[in-house]
């Protein structure tokens, strides 16, 4: 999540307890609750998803 903050792909991302995260992509969007590693990975990959149709394939 610490990458996705640097590089401006989310709008704010904290770390709760228990190694949960509450995410929010955008200011308008709603907040992301993020509750084991496996949301975050489910997350991470749509992320990237949107990215990638937005600037097309890198490869």
């Amino acid at each position: 999540m610490h990458s996705f903050l640097e590089f401006n792909l989310l709008h704010s991302a904290v770390e709760g307890p228990d190694g949960q995260w509450f995410v929010q992509i955008s200011p308008t969007e709603r907040i992301h609750h993020l509750t084991d590693s496996e949301d975050a990975f489910e997350f991470i990959g749509d992320i990237l998803a949107i990215v990638d149709e937005v600037n097309g394939p890198s490869l």
